[in-house]
């Protein structure tokens, strides 16, 4: 092979990486451990989508085949204007494409964490917002059991949208005595009956979760927080929370 058709060769090869399907990949908006997130372009409408890529021997290697077809099985269930809707799934001899709503604005973490605490009137419309795409995924029977700031997306004129449901449940998860007993979750947004390991309700567990997020909203810092995992559960357990001077209660 010459040098010209080598070079050809490659330039094709990496024409090939950057398309999928009739999707243009561009840059990384994200990255997890079992793969990345990218901006992309359809060719066809023009139209801006996220896709998730998945290496498959990551989610083989780590054991989580059943969460990722969890998590597109529930958002194939789920048409909310505040919820990221799953368009399609694309998939390789080597990964899954997961062609998703892409939100221009990031996550609501990165929001507070740059420009602070929101207004009452700003962070009481983002919390209906909230609680409208929430209670909707209650009515489908799905219940998130992750939410948190990093998992709520944020478009540039302020609608939100709930995101990563590697960790909800459905009815079929519940057992005979009507409740969920994976412990799951981040430590400093999850309710304490979760910590308990006696069972909970998962749409009461996901509704503390919202309340934690809407702390944070509103004061840009978390209600129980420590770095001994131990000391944190037994603040959740108690549940003291000092509001500031000046906030509503």
């Amino acid at each position: 092979m010459g040098l010209f058709e080598w070079k050809k060769k490659k330039v094709n090869e990496q024409k090939k990486e950057m398309q999928v399907g009739k999707y243009e990949l561009g840059r990384t908006l994200g990255e997890g451990n079992f793969g990345k997130v990218k901006y992309a372009k359809n060719l066809d409408s023009g139209h801006s989508f996220a896709v998730k890529i998945l290496e498959k021997t990551r989610i083989v290697d780590h054991r989580i085949i059943d969460q990722i077809k969890r998590e597109i099985g529930t958002l194939k269930l789920l048409r909310h204007p505040n919820v990221v809707r799953l368009h399609e799934v694309i998939a390789s001899k080597t990964k899954i494409y997961m062609v998703l709503e892409y939100v221009d604005g990031g996550e609501l973490f990165e929001r507070i964490a740059l420009k602070g605490k929101l207004s009452e009137a700003a962070g009481r419309k983002m919390f209906q917002q909230l609680i409208d795409g929430v209670t909707y995924c209650h009515s489908k029977g799905v219940f998130h059991r992750d939410l948190k700031l990093e998992n709520i997306l944020v478009d540039q004129v302020g609608k939100i949208k709930v995101s990563d449901f590697g960790l909800s449940a459905l009815p079929q998860h519940f057992r005979d005595d009507g409740l969920l007993h994976t412990t799951c979750g981040s430590p400093n947004y999850v309710a304490p009956e979760v910590i308990h390991n006696r069972g909970y309700d998962g749409a009461t567990s996901d509704t503390w979760s919202c309340g934690v997020i809407l702390y944070v909203i509103l004061t840009g810092y978390l209600p129980f927080d420590d770095r001994n995992l131990a000391v944190l559960y037994q603040k959740i357990f108690k549940g003291n929370v000092n509001f500031p001077k000046g906030l509503k209660t």
